[in-house]
């Protein structure tokens, strides 16, 4: 039984842990929206699942995260779910799939929800995949591959996964950090140089927090290549394992055929709509 948040228990309550970044949990909380429509056809605001985003743009950069074991990073995420928890989410699902290789010591504080994580998610769809993919490319952080949570769960099963060359991956890194600055604007901008005097009165570098960027001329070109390396190294199909990357789609479509990208965000969100209609079916919890 919920507590008196009476104006949203009739249904599953989702949390999202968001911020890491911000354009990222935009993307995935729009795909939830998207994940409802078609498997539930909702009729009115009332169909779909609430939703508590909590945006907090001031986790620990994950990347410099590491070198102190992620321990500030993981108190911070610890906060953000009781904080999710107190307000009585029934399911909970993470941002950022650099944030899930600290996930480990934060499980114990998952017991009273569901959370579904995006790598884990990912992997089922490669794995039961009727395309019996056997080399799979992934694009994400230099902490993701550091972990090897991907490799290690797909190559038990005989999966293997191919990442980019040191040098496409600094670009990488770079057209990450610049998502994260500016969404998707600078795809039409170019990175042009007008658009960076604008801001040019910002020292991006200041921070202890975040990770130095460069200026990165003609960024898709830099993601076009490393998704032809990946190809020619025969790959069946391309994680985008960063929550940055899937907001490139809509221009990678001009270049390259849909199937050969995996959508976490877009996985990730079906699965929460899926989450939520099973609770709410099964009738597990006393929505009163």
């Amino acid at each position: 039984m919920k507590s008196e948040n009476n104006y949203i228990n009739s249904k599953p309550i989702i949390g999202l842990i968001g911020g890491c970044g911000p354009y990222a949990t935009l993307d995935i909380e729009q795909k939830i929206l998207l994940a409802t429509h078609s498997f539930l056809s909702p009729t009115k605001d009332q169909d779909y699942y609430p939703m508590l985003v909590f945006h907090n743009t001031q986790l620990e950069d994950r990347t410099l995260a590491k070198e102190s074991y992620g321990l500030e990073l993981k108190n911070q995420i610890k906060a953000v779910i009781e904080n999710l928890i107190s307000m009585n989410v029934d399911i909970l699902l993470l941002a950022c799939q650099s944030a899930h290789v600290y996930l480990n010591d934060i499980r114990p504080n998952l017991d009273k929800v569901f959370f579904l994580d995006i790598i884990k998610v990912t992997t089922k769809h490669i794995l039961s995949s009727p395309k019996k993919w056997k080399r799979i490319g992934l694009m994400g952080t230099n902490v993701l591959y550091e972990s090897k949570l991907y490799q290690t769960e797909l190559k038990a099963h005989g999966v293997e996964v191919i990442i980019p060359s040191d040098s496409l991956q600094e670009h990488i890194m770079q057209v990450i950090y610049t998502i994260k600055m500016y969404g998707t604007s600078f795809l039409t901008n170019q990175l042009n140089e007008s658009h960076f005097k604008i801001n040019s009165h910002k020292n991006i570098n200041a921070s202890p927090h975040c990770v130095p960027l460069k200026k990165i001329t003609d960024p898709l070109k830099h993601i076009i290549s490393t998704i032809n390396y990946l190809k020619d190294q025969n790959v069946d199909a391309i994680i985008l394992g960063c929550t940055e990357l899937p907001l490139l789609l809509p221009y990678l479509m001009h270049y390259f055929s849909e199937n050969i990208f995996i959508d976490s965000n877009r996985l990730i969100a079906e699965e929460v709509v899926l989450c939520a209609a099973e609770i709410e079916k099964s009738s597990n919890k006393n929505f009163m």
